[in-house]
């Protein structure tokens, strides 16, 4: 057991790292002027372009920018519970390469939203589920379910094409892919 709690602790860091940079980067795209929630508006799910906006410019300001830049480890965790403790089981139960995790976390934190799916803990007792628990994580692992597949919206790596526009800001689009 006190090798998943010493992991656990290890990729909350990492979570933290990498969330703190990203938003340092978002930082820095405000200081130079650039329209940070203008080049995010189409990734918002809204009706239309100026919903989009509107919700982007909400969500990107540089006050947010500079507070989640700044949060502490547990303050981040708690932002990204919802995700970030499914995310915990899949490194757990999955046992993903450190550099690996950092190249998932960087799309993940980086991502408006966060798809996820999860076969839900049929086998297990309601009153016990508490996957943030480390003992929970190394017993559940017996009942061999399938660690949850985690998914940034949009994803970057992705060309997305739709009547109006393309997303050429994508890496993806910038070389050729689909």
């Amino acid at each position: 057991m006190p090798g998943v709690a010493a992991k656990a602790e290890k990729i909350e860091k990492l979570l933290a790292e990498r969330f703190r940079a990203r938003w340092k980067s978002v930082e820095t795209e405000f200081a130079n002027g650039i329209d940070v929630a203008k080049a995010h508006a189409d990734f918002f799910f809204a009706g239309d372009g100026g919903r989009g906006l509107r919700i982007a410019r909400r969500y990107y300001t540089p006050a947010r920018a500079t507070k989640f830049a700044n949060s502490s480890i547990n303050e981040i965790a708690d932002l990204c519970w919802a995700w970030f403790i499914p995310f915990q089981y899949y490194a757990h139960h999955d046992s993903p390469g450190l550099r690996e995790l950092r190249d998932q976390l960087d799309q993940l934190v980086a991502a408006e939203y966060v798809a996820m799916t999860w076969r839900p803990l049929e086998n297990r007792p309601e009153y016990y589920w508490d996957p943030s628990d480390p003992y929970f994580v190394e017993n559940y692992l017996d009942y061999d379910n399938a660690s949850p597949d985690l998914h940034p919206l949009p994803n970057l790596a992705v060309c997305y094409v739709t009547a109006t526009s393309t997303r050429l800001r994508q890496p993806a689009c910038r070389q050729g892919g689909t």
